[in-house]
């Protein structure tokens, strides 16, 4: 199963990528910079894996607890991607 997971919830950003069980992460303590962070580092993550949106099963995000603004950029950001 090929799954990427976002979070946001919390101060911390990250983004991780399994591929059959191998998992890959970003993440960076960074108050009030999900919004930049994110896209670059899925962007990242796949090229590093050498896959597309495509060959993603699912895609997973935190739903809290957590600020409202944090929660409302990770859900964005999966409900684009998942588009």
């Amino acid at each position: 199963m090929n799954l990427l997971a976002i979070e946001t919830a919390t101060e911390t950003c990250s983004v991780a990528l399994s591929i059959d069980g191998e998992v890959a992460e970003l993440y960076e303590h960074a108050p009030r910079q999900h919004a930049e962070l994110l896209l670059p580092w899925v962007k990242r993550l796949l090229a590093e894996a050498e896959i597309g949106f495509a060959a993603l099963d699912a895609i997973a995000f935190s739903r809290g607890p957590g600020s409202f603004t944090s929660l409302r950029i990770g859900i964005g950001v999966v409900q684009g991607l998942a588009w």
